[in-house]
């Protein structure tokens, strides 16, 4: 019965514990870490009351995990190899209506449609109970069997007596979606690091004190290429990559400000410095606009003084022309035409005589006959 995401995977990471669990896990060829990380995110995509409905294709997990979705696909065979999980519809490839349709309703292309699972408790495992014996050495025979639930601890037959519970055998701790990103990025970026899944990688990082709210892949990169020169190393391939990692981390980020911090608190610097900047030439404006003003009323100051001192000028009067009659233009025109008739009939008579007996009054010579 659905209790709960919580409970749902303490469950499953205990049923993964015992020897059939591991049994199948190891013919689905599945790691742990992978499984659980994919049962994770199931959790989170299904019914928090119910645990169905959760309709996540393989591909859309692989993203969020940065794995293959073969991964995904072979941790979904485990799963419902386990029983903690049921395929209610399998995924197919949608027809042309279907297509069609999904378009108009979303606006986007969709060619197939996720499987729907419905995660289920899982049962108790009754090829492996667990036996508490009596610790005074009787065999209590088949009917003192006592099936411990996931979760539950055993309880002792001696009355007014409790067993001491178990230690637990499942990874309680829980990477953040933060912790998560970095670890994928420099899963990426580095290469002795690719073997290795996004959760073992944060919780590497988490061992080493790094917060990862306040580093990027980037800045530990660089962090940590400054510690390998200060040691002298310029190339190197750990043998233990994930050991190696937390000490190198712990080694480069220790006592130094988060570059997350450091670039907020320059940017807010520089904010500040920019208001003063700007708050300064405002008053450069101001002060300037202040002595124009005061120039120009000194201006005007000066002015008055100099016409109090000296009267204006009276005015020109204009120039008057000689006023010339209309007799006068007669005359003066026909003076003019006049002399132009007289030019032109001494040009015609030029044009008239012959080269030969014609003689230029103006020139020294003659032309003889």
């Amino acid at each position: 019965m659905w209790t709960g995401r919580e409970q749902w995977l303490d469950a499953v990471e205990a049923l993964l514990a015992t020897p059939e669990g591991e049994a199948l896990r190891k013919r689905h060829k599945v790691k742990a870490d992978t499984f659980i990380d994919v049962m994770r995110v199931w959790a989170g995509a299904a019914d928090t009351t119910t645990g169905r409905n959760m309709a996540l294709a393989h591909q859309t997990v692989a993203r969020r995990l940065g794995c293959s979705p073969r991964h995904v696909a072979r941790a979904a065979a485990l799963a419902e190899a386990l029983g903690v999980a049921v395929t209610i519809r399998p995924g197919s490839y949608l027809d042309r209506s279907a297509r069609a349709q999904a378009h108009e309703t979303t606006g986007n292309s969709q060619i197939t449609v996720a499987s729907i699972r419905a995660l289920t408790a899982p049962k108790p495992q009754s090829t492996t109970p667990n036996v508490n014996p009596p610790s005074w050495g009787i065999d209590p025979g088949p009917s003192s069997v006592v099936r411990r639930l996931p979760g539950r601890p055993a309880r002792s037959r001696r009355p007014g007596r409790r067993a001491a519970a178990r230690p637990a055998t499942t990874n309680q701790w829980r990477a953040g979606p933060e912790a998560l990103d970095l670890a994928a990025q420099l899963a990426r970026r580095v290469p002795w690091l690719r073997p290795f899944r996004p959760h073992r990688i944060a919780r590497a990082l988490a061992n080493a004190g790094l917060d990862p709210t306040g580093w990027t892949s980037s800045d530990l990169i660089d962090a940590l290429d400054r510690r390998n020169r200060d040691h002298g190393w310029f190339s190197i391939v750990p043998k233990r990559p994930l050991g190696w990692l937390v000490t190198a981390t712990r080694e480069a980020t220790i006592g130094v400000e988060p570059p997350a911090a450091r670039r907020a608190r320059e940017k807010s610097e520089y904010g500040r410095a920019a208001e003063a900047e700007r708050l300064a030439r405002a008053a450069d404006h101001e002060r300037a606009a202040a002595e124009r003003a005061a120039a120009e009323k000194a201006k005007e100051t000066l002015r008055a003084l100099w016409l109090g001192d000296h009267r204006p000028r009276p005015p020109r009067e204009p120039k008057v022309m000689p006023f010339v009659t209309s007799e006068h233009q007669a005359a003066l025109m026909g003076h003019v035409q006049e002399i132009v008739a007289r030019q032109k009939a001494a040009a015609l008579a030029r044009r008239q005589t012959p080269p030969a007996d014609r003689t230029d009054q103006n020139d020294r010579w003659t032309t003889p006959r």
